[in-house]
Parts: C-alpha cells; sequence; structure tokens
C-alpha cells in the first residue's frame, strides 16, 4: 500500500526506531519539524534497521518532503543528532566520513556550540594585539563559530567545517584566518573562555596543529576561485545533485 499525502492537520503516524532498534508509532505533524529543528535532532528515512547514518539514508526537512516519500508500509524513520549548526553542515560532515580512507565516522563529530568563541570586554585586548600584529590581512572579528567539527584522536585528525549556499573569495582566506587567530589566541589569558580556549587547544594538538579546513557549498566555484581556495589548502566540497545529501570534494 502506498500511502499519498495526508491531511496537514491530523499529521502522518510514522514508524521510529528506538535506541534498541525497535519501532515505535509517533505522529508527526508540519509543526513537528520546528521541534526537531530545536532539540538539534533531523527525520532519517531509514534504508536499513540500524541507529547509524548511512549514505543510503534521506534526510527529511519538512512536512511536505515527507508527503511525497512516505510509504505506509515499508517506510521506517529515526530522528538523529545533527550535532551541528546546520542540516547541511550534517549532510557535508556525512560525505567526509563516507570517503574511502576517511579519518572520521560520525561518531568524531564534536558539536560546534561548545567551541562556539565570542570575545568579551576583557579579551578584546587580544583581538586588536592580533589585527596590530597582522595589519595586512583581514582584520579578524570577534566572533568565530564553525558550522561542524569532526574530531579523531585515533586518526590524529580534525575538521573544520565551514557550509554556503556558493562560494566567495572570503571562503579563501576567512577560515584559515579563523585558525591562525586561534592559535594566538590560546596561549594568551582568556577570562571569560576558558572552557571554549581549552577544547580548541585540544583539537589543535589533537591534529598536530594541521586541521583540514572544509568550504561546502551548494554549487561549484569558478575555476579561478578554487585554485584561489586549494592553494590555501581549503578543500571544497559541492552538493552533487539539487535534491541530493551528498556532497563530494572537488579539485
Amino acid at each position: 500500500m502506498t500511502g499519498g499525502p495526508g491531511p496537514c492537520l491530523n499529521g502522518m503516524e510514522l514508524k521510529l526506531i528506538d535506541a534498541n532498534l525497535r519501532l515505535y508509532p509517533q505522529r508527526v505533524h508540519e509543526r513537528s519539524f520546528a521541534a526537531f529543528e530545536a532539540s538539534g535532532m533531523v527525520l532519517l528515512l531509514k534504508n536499513k534497521m540500524n541507529l547509524e547514518l548511512s549514505s543510503e539514508d534521506q534526510i527529511i526537512n519538512d512536512f511536505n518532503q515527507l508527503q511525497q516519500v512516505h510509504r505506509t508500509a515499508v517506510s521506517i524513520y529515526q530522528l538523529f543528532p545533527r550535532r551541528c549548526r546546520l542540516t547541511r553542515a550534517l549532510e557535508v560532515m556525512s560525505s567526509i566520513c563516507f570517503q574511502p580512507g576517511s579519518p572520521f565516522t560520525l561518531a568524531d563529530r564534536v558539536d560546534p556550540v561548545d567551541t562556539k568563541l565570542i570575545l568579551r570586554s576583557k579579551e578584546m585586548d587580544t583581538l586588536n594585539e592580533y589585527n596590530e600584529q597582522n595589519a595586512w590581512k583581514y582584520q579578524m572579528c570577534s566572533t568565530i563559530y564553525f558550522e561542524g567539527i569532526l574530531s579523531s584522536t585515533k586518526n590524529k585528525a580534525v575538521a573544520f567545517v565551514m557550509t554556503n549556499n556558493a562560494l566567495t573569495p572570503m571562503n579563501a582566506y576567512w577560515p584559515h584566518q579563523y585558525i591562525d587567530f586561534l592559535r594566538f589566541w590560546v596561549t594568551k589569558a582568556h577570562p571569560d573562555n576558558k572552557t571554549v580556549a581549552q577544547r580548541f587547544e585540544t583539537l589543535l594538538k589533537t591534529c598536530n596543529d594541521k586541521p583540514m579546513i572544509v568550504s561546502a557549498a551548494d554549487t561549484a566555484p569558478t575555476p579561478e576561485l578554487l585554485k584561489k581556495c586549494t592553494d590555501r589548502g581549503v578543500y571544497v566540497m559541492k552538493r552533487l545533485a539539487a535534491n541530493s545529501m551528498k556532497f563530494a570534494f572537488i579539485r
């Protein structure tokens, strides 16, 4: 039996997988997706009965998409922790993890909320000192927030992920400057951000101060912009198709 679009008022009853791989019913409405977003979860249409996100699973972003893909007799779902700023960042990180030979798994995700850096008044002297010493660069701002982070202690690898609708020349410069500033900042006093400083210091030590920087976009950059990014060691990824959750590295 094929389930077509149901009434939004009553929602749709789905079969969801729990932590013990048992199925339980849950009614999902249009407004449910705002609740998923607020709680840092995404709804997955599962390809197999497991708890891991696989390359065959599909992220359901809204109720309209759910109505289009739902098959009453066979569809099973899972609420999966996003552990990143945006669903697009999860798509990028999963694409990185699914690459052959990748040093990362999705278990290596670090919630970027825990590393959001907002410089307060007591730390502005550090920011001003950095900007004075690096006047030839773009002036650093007082907030640094990566959309996704992967960290593998086992493989001594860290990836900082940034996503965009389309890349701009700033994507070739800002990511490395963020890292350069963080190297400078963690050596200074940080009365308002001790915990964040410790986390960034740990991340940089994990990868021997050689993090992977990834800029991903829904569209491919121009050849000139791609060269600027790769020349500066920024890995570039693009979405494979408009409705795909998969991204691929381009060189």
